[in-house]
């Protein structure tokens, strides 16, 4: 016999939720609120009949929040909450999922109400959000550490748990060791920077890879409106094409990230609006109103442009967009199982070619993605002397050396990855912050030298990331200014506003090439270029409205952002639209779209609806689990 829950009948009314599969249950859904702690595993029974098991909390607004269907199993016990973990996990590795980093449980999602865990590489980021999984803090923390080999469990404080009578407090270390800097993560052919004590939601918005891929995907982009960018994802997706991309976010610890991962990704024709998107779209109204800027409708350009053909006249070109979007989905990509597989493989044996000393010595091998170079023996690594200098360019071997980047040797690692990736460490710097963001075909020639072809600038990992302290970019600033003599901008350089520097916290100054493209909205005079047509602007700003009770303000925040964002999108432009509330659906995006462009004479086809990543799983019977949706527009 299992154990002897208790009980709590729901109302008759509530049939029908019942039958569709529901997993939430309001309060004046209940017949009553029995005296029992937040957090107490009950069986749900309707007229009667039992419905399943839930947790219960006598706090929250939703005090029952289902967690198993039909008659409870023999024991509830510790390997009853790993094998959902394992399940969990097994959903993800049947997915595509070309990333190393991943949402592993989804609350509801999953089956386990108000439990959020996020695996970045060799981390685990968790939430505890609901007041059952909270009690639950020991078996879930066992079962994921023996399910998976971590270094370490960040348990990040959502202020949603307010909502369940839960104190916040600080996020903190809860098992292992969690890196204090930065660490890089891969998502398809893209890198980027995420802190995981620090940054938004997670560390990272993993919901969104499916949605940065269809955005990259799109063809003939020439100038990209990033609204909202946070770390810059979606600007950097179509970046590395080529076309000019401009950022926008309020974030301090944001900007940073968006100028580092720029030079992540070798993405060079870029800007950086530091400030209020809606400041700067207020700005974009009042030029509109004085007819600053022109009218972008397809119409009144097609009529002047017949117009000016005349009787018998020669046809004037078009300017107009003539290309078809592709449609490109999501590729074929082996599961994350099968990929791990494919990257097993010996280290090569060998020396450096000419671009510098030392050897490789036989004996190491990459299993996992998660493996990086260490300071360590074992873990996959192979130690080796480097004598030569860093920052060298490494074309067919042959060493080209970069200005004032010596190294004074010292001890360092070297790891390949699917054998045409390579990464150095020295012995000075973090192992979580390894640089493979430069790639190019290693082989091993006649007299068993490494060479290196096809390869751009191998920088040392130390011009990209630098760990939180003193000499941190968060400790910086960067100016307008030309670059100096010193490489660093500011220190000689010109050009400089009375010598003062932008105090923008997390943006790097360790790359001497960048010429400063960091604007300060509203407190400073912003240059024209930045008013002209766009051939794609996304907007995915924070949830406007997180509950019913917001959704007035919300829509007219999400009015204003649409209806100005139309005054600097093309002809045949793309507009990508993101609400991450369930309170404001896409539809209704759409709607504020149809109505803005009604009265600029413009037309709207939608080309396809935009959802969150499959590894963040929605049950329809729950609909909060739909949380981001959105839509793929095309103005006209």
């Amino acid at each position: 016999m299992g154990k002897k829950f208790p009980k709590i009948e729901l109302k008759p009314e509530v049939a029908p939720l019942v039958r569709r599969g529901s997993g939430w249950y309001y309060r004046n859904q209940l017949k009553k609120l029995p005296s029992l702690p937040p957090g107490e595993i009950v069986a749900v029974e309707l007229k009667g009949r039992e419905i399943g098991l839930a947790f219960y909390n006598p706090k929250s607004e939703l005090p029952l929040r289902l967690f198993h269907w039909g008659a409870p199993p023999p024991t509830i016990d510790q390997n009853y909450w790993f094998h959902r973990l394992r399940w969990a996990l097994e959903r993800r590795r049947a997915l595509p999922i070309d990333s190393d980093s991943f949402r592993l449980v989804h609350s509801e999602g999953d089956l386990l109400p108000g439990l959020i865990i996020d695996l970045y590489r060799s981390w685990a980021v968790v939430s505890f959000n609901g007041a059952g999984v909270d009690r639950l803090r020991r078996e879930i923390l066992t079962g994921l550490t023996r399910l998976l080999p971590l270094r370490g469990v960040w348990e990040k404080r959502d202020p949603i748990r307010k909502r369940e009578g839960l104190e916040v407090g600080e996020s903190h270390t809860l098992w292992g060791e969690v890196p204090t800097g930065e660490i890089v993560i891969r998502e398809g052919s893209l890198r980027f920077l995420v802190n995981l004590r620090e940054g938004q939601k997670t560390g990272f918005y993993l919901d969104q890879r499916e949605n940065r891929e269809i955005i990259g995907n799109l063809p003939n982009i020439s100038r990209t409106l990033d609204i909202f960018s946070n770390g810059g994802g979606f600007g950097i997706a179509q970046g590395v094409k080529g076309g000019e991309v401009t950022f926008l976010d309020i974030s301090p610890l944001a900007v940073g990230q968006i100028e580092k991962n720029c030079h992540l990704n070798g993405v060079k024709n870029f800007q950086i609006l530091h400030g209020d998107a809606f400041k700067f779209l207020e700005e974009v109204k009042g030029r509109w109103e004085r007819g600053e800027l022109p009218n972008l409708s397809y119409f009144p350009q097609l009529s002047s442009l017949l117009k000016s053909q005349g009787e018998g006249g020669e046809e004037t070109p078009s300017t107009f967009p003539t290309s078809k979007w592709a449609g490109k989905g999501v590729p074929e990509i082996s599961p994350l199982e099968n990929r791990l597989e494919e990257m097993e493989g010996n280290l090569p044996s060998g020396k450096l070619g000419e671009g510098g000393e030392g050897e490789i010595k036989p004996g190491g091998k990459i299993t996992s993605e998660e493996e990086i170079a260490t300071d360590r023996e074992g873990e996959g690594v192979q130690k080796f002397t480097y004598s030569g200098k860093l920052g060298e360019n490494l074309d067919d071997g042959k060493g080209k050396l970069e200005e004032s980047k010596e190294s004074s040797g010292g001890e360092g690692a070297i790891v390949l990855r699917k054998g045409v990736e390579i990464g150095v460490s020295t012995s000075s710097l973090s192992p979580d912050n390894l640089d493979f963001s430069r790639t190019g075909e290693l082989n091993l020639d006649e007299d068993g030298k490494v060479q290196i072809k096809g390869g751009e600038n191998l920088l040392h990992p130390a011009e990209i990331f630098t760990p939180t302290g003193q000499n941190s970019p968060s400790q910086r600033g960067v100016d307008r200014g030309k670059v100096g003599k010193g490489g660093e901008r500011g220190e000689t350089g010109e050009n400089l506003e009375n010598g003062e520097r932008d105090p923008i916290s997390g943006a790097s100054t360790n790359f001497g090439t960048f010429p400063g493209k960091v604007w300060r909205v509203g407190k400073e005079p912003l240059p024209e270029t930045l008013f002209n047509p766009y051939d794609l602007i996304i907007l995915d700003p924070p949830p406007f409205a997180k509950g019913r009770r917001a959704r007035q303000g919300a829509l007219k925040g999400w009015k204003f952002l649409i209806a100005n964002s139309l005054h600097l999108l093309k002809p045949g432009g793309y507009l990508a639209l993101f609400s991450c509330s369930h309170a404001i659906p896409a539809e209704e995006l759409i709607e504020l779209t149809l109505t803005s462009a009604t009265r600029l004479n413009r037309i709207v086809e939608e080309i396809q609806p935009l959802r969150q990543a499959k590894d963040h799983p929605h049950l329809p019977a729950t609909p909060a689990t739909l949380y981001l949706t959105g839509s793929l527009l095309r103005i006209w």
